[in-house]
């Protein structure tokens, strides 16, 4: 079993420990539900291949933080497809660009490490925070109805958002369109 673990500026991304449990039960509405995940977060961990990542969102300048969770989950997809899913505790949302870095990584991760073509992640309608941020990195809108929101996100319009140089470089709030 190898440990997952990416580093970012202010942030490291990586497996689930035990101390991490309570503060991830502490920030989810059902205790119960939290619980059940970290035990299904770990039994992925164990699995060979791995096919899902689910990390621990920590700070790098308190590495006890927990600040939420995130991942790459290919189980029920193509060898080359992965769903994304970013979760930051209540405390950690809406500052920082907290979402933007772990985005940033973890696509960075799937596409140039795990050789993945695309990246799908789903989110609510009104979700208007992961919309700015799926249009930042030039993904698609695959889906929309029903309340679900289904974003794609290629390898080639990653890339060219990396050759921009878009992280860190403009605004992400709301545009006219």
């Amino acid at each position: 079993m190898t440990d997952f673990e990416l580093t970012t500026s202010r942030l490291v991304l990586r497996d689930f420990t035990l101390e991490d449990e309570a503060a991830f039960v502490a920030y989810r509405a059902d205790p119960a539900e939290g619980r059940e995940l970290v035990e299904r977060f770990a039994a992925w961990r164990r699995e060979e291949p791995r096919l899902n990542f689910q990390v621990a969102i920590c700070r790098r300048d308190a590495a006890s933080t927990l600040v939420g969770c995130c991942g790459l989950r290919r189980e029920g997809f193509a060898s080359d497809i992965a769903e994304f899913g970013l979760e930051l505790a209540p405390a950690w949302q809406g500052r920082y660009r907290y979402a933007i870095e772990v985005t940033e990584a973890m696509l960075g991760h799937g596409f140039e490490t795990l050789d993945l073509q695309e990246i799908v992640s789903n989110t609510t309608e009104a979700n208007e925070r992961v919309h700015r941020l799926a249009r930042w990195y030039d993904a698609t809108l695959a889906s929309w109805g029903e309340s679900k929101v289904l974003w794609r996100f290629s390898r080639a319009s990653w890339r060219d958002a990396m050759r921009a140089g878009r992280p860190g470089k403009r605004s992400l709030r709301r545009s006219a369109d």
